[in-house]
């Protein structure tokens, strides 16, 4: 088997996705990427004419100029057997997934309707592309990662679970709908920590904020959160890398804030500006953090990206 260290990606066509997947590489993890869009320019908006740029092809192309493997692997979020053959395609080509990243989200209807407008259909729509194939996802590796020593699990979610909106949508507001997912797709992390801490499973959630992707930009819906401060997809991919690390007992914090009574429950704070705070929730109470030298250096990356992004705006 393969001691080289490998990352497996969800929803890695474009956006936050394809930025950790090549932090990753970057970081000298194999990566295996996922998503409905196998080439560059193939996806369009659900009025079927509007192209959305991005593909798993660049990113794989990115994935080898950083000197590692990539592997595109078409899948699904509402076809429960593409999620679980993905799965399977990744674990088989490797032999093994040290890093798994529950980034995919559901793309369709239903995510931006309020309470009178969201039906039975909408809600199973939406809990099936950002709560259940995630759960299915996890739990079908889950297994493999015990017998191999341990993985570590992050899962990008969203202020809107635990955040009220500014207004209503349209003036910087969001679904109901698709809050009520992100609520619940955040207590998956914790949980699984907890049941399988002893058997080396180490669990992240990381909140990425606001972050204008490719898809926004599209749909011309970049500039409609100006509330809440934008972060580039290549600061959120930096933090994915710092998070890997703890699979190596290492700690990327520059500053901690334990807010439960809990000991293995504690929020970091990356601050990238005076407005600018990314979150990442580690369940993991085996070892101290510490900011080591390596993650000091992601976390400027980070920043690096970020003041790039403000330079060309």
């Amino acid at each position: 088997m393969s001691e080289r260290k490998v990352a497996f990606v969800t929803g890695a066509s474009r956006g936050i996705g394809r930025a950790c997947a090549i932090s990753l590489a970057q970081a000298g993890y194999d990566v295996a990427v996922s998503a409905r869009t196998l080439t560059d320019g193939s996806a369009r908006l659900d009025d079927g004419v509007t192209p959305v740029p991005g593909g798993l092809d660049t990113t794989v192309e990115k994935i080898i100029e950083a000197g590692q493997e990539g592997l595109a692997i078409e899948m699904d979020l509402m076809d429960r057997k593409s999620v679980l053959n993905a799965a399977d395609t990744a674990y088989d080509h490797f032999g093994r997934i040290d890093v798994l990243l529950n980034n995919a989200i559901y793309q369709g209807p239903g995510a931006m309707l309020t309470v009178e407008q969201l039906d039975d259909h909408h809600v199973k729509q939406l809990f099936e592309g950002n709560v259940f194939s995630q759960l299915a996802l996890t739990r079908h590796l889950l297994p493999r990662f015990i017998e191999q020593g341990g993985a570590t699990v992050i899962n990008m979610i969203s202020a809107t679970a635990f955040t009220n909106p500014p207004g209503k949508i349209g003036s910087g507001g969001w679904g109901v709908g698709y809050a009520m997912t992100k609520a619940a797709f955040e207590r998956l992390a914790p949980l699984l920590m907890i049941e399988h801490g002893e058997d080396g499973i180490i669990t992240y959630n990381i909140d990425p904020g606001h972050v204008v992707t490719e898809r926004q930009r599209a749909k011309q819906k970049d500039k409609e959160y100006t509330a809440f401060p934008s972060a580039p997809p290549e600061a959120i991919g930096a933090l994915s890398h710092g998070s890997s690390m703890n699979h190596q007992h290492q700690r990327n914090t520059v500053e901690r804030s334990s807010t439960r009574k809990e000991k293995r429950n504690e929020e970091i704070y990356f601050r990238d500006g005076p407005n600018r705070v990314l979150m990442v929730s580690n369940f993991s109470d085996r070892h101290a953090h510490q900011a080591s030298a390596n993650h000091q250096s992601c976390l400027q990356k980070a920043r690096m990206h970020q003041g790039q992004a403000v330079q060309h705006s």
